[in-house]
């Protein structure tokens, strides 16, 4: 598990969004606008527990944890993740495939990217 996955996970073995925005100095309704997740799923206990939301919230994790090596930070990765067009993909943002249920493609793209492919 990496480091920053580590940092995130609460006590029950799941993601905490409270967490989450601390991590990358945001609000938890910041954590639902990157992920797609309706900003009242992450403030309830009884709703951010809940299998769909703890995958998406694995899912921008993921992808950032996957980046942080190249960019130098978390929160550089972070900024690639919401803000940098992935060309394989039409242009859109790493943020914006999450959102879509494209995580997978993005995984994709960053370890095709790792074998010496091409953006």
């Amino acid at each position: 598990m990496s480091a920053l996955m580590q940092q995130v996970y609460d006590s029950n073995k799941l993601i905490s969004p409270t967490a989450m925005a601390n991590v990358f100095h945001i609000t938890v309704e910041e954590v639902a606008g990157m992920t797609g997740i309706p900003k009242a799923s992450l403030k309830r206990s009884d709703r951010f527990k809940s299998v769909k939301t703890q995958v998406k919230l694995k899912n921008a994790l993921e992808i950032i944890a996957l980046v942080t090596p190249w960019s130098g930070s978390e929160l550089q990765a972070y900024a690639w993740y919401r803000s940098e067009p992935i060309p394989a993909l039409g242009n859109i943002t790493a943020e914006s495939a999450v959102k879509m249920g494209q995580a997978q493609s993005v995984r994709d793209y960053i370890e095709a990217i790792a074998l010496g492919g091409y953006a």
